[in-house]
């Protein structure tokens, strides 16, 4: 586990800022997320320009993924 900060999300924030430079169009960005994150982390990634934004739950039925493609 990293070290997120406040929210949990100063490591998520900074990646998804660069995504749309270092993804390819059509690449796929997948985040592991922690379990009450999805909601916010989900619109990071469309405030980030990505498409096709899904949730993914762990066995337990928690959010824990989140993914999403950057735009062709």
């Amino acid at each position: 586990a990293l070290r997120g900060g406040h929210d949990g999300l100063e490591v998520i924030r900074p990646l998804l800022g660069e995504a749309a430079s270092v993804v390819r169009p059509g690449g796929l960005v997948a985040i592991e997320i922690q379990y009450d994150q999805g909601e916010v982390v989900e619109k990071l990634f469309r405030e980030a320009g990505l498409e096709s934004i899904s949730r993914h739950a762990d066995h337990e039925g928690h959010d824990r993924v989140v993914m999403g493609r950057r735009p062709e």
